[in-house]
């Protein structure tokens, strides 16, 4: 099996998303949604890459690190700071195959509702 590198939004997709703005999240602790746990060990297991992406500003890194990993979640990267619009993912095809796929999922429903259908 070809390795997979997973770019995951954390708010809404991994974690519950209930705040309106930045102020809003900062002493918050993180509640993941169910499942999450379960998908990034199935990830982490089979030696995909897992890249976190949040528009929660940098100055909140070791906070959020620190509840992720009590959480008990595992990534690779943690990019921070991004807006919170649109985001696109470009990649080239290899061998004449696709590379790069999107998923959009309704706020808060987790990753376990769309993870299986990219394997």
């Amino acid at each position: 099996m070809r390795k997979k590198t997973y770019f995951i939004d954390l708010d809404g997709v991994v974690v519950v998303n209930d705040s309106k703005c930045h102020s809003e999240q900062i002493n918050k602790r993180v509640v993941l949604i169910s499942g999450t746990v379960a998908v990034f060990d199935e990830l982490e297991r089979d030696g995909h890459t897992i890249i976190l992406c949040t528009c929660r500003k940098e100055c909140c890194r070791r906070e959020l690190e620190r509840d992720l990993r009590i959480a008990g979640l595992y990534w690779d990267v943690l990019i921070m700071g991004l807006p919170n619009g649109v985001r696109y993912l470009i990649n080239d095809t290899k061998d004449g195959k696709e590379t790069a796929y999107a998923v959009t999922i309704p706020r808060n429903e987790g990753i376990s509702t769309c993870i299986r259908s990219l394997s």
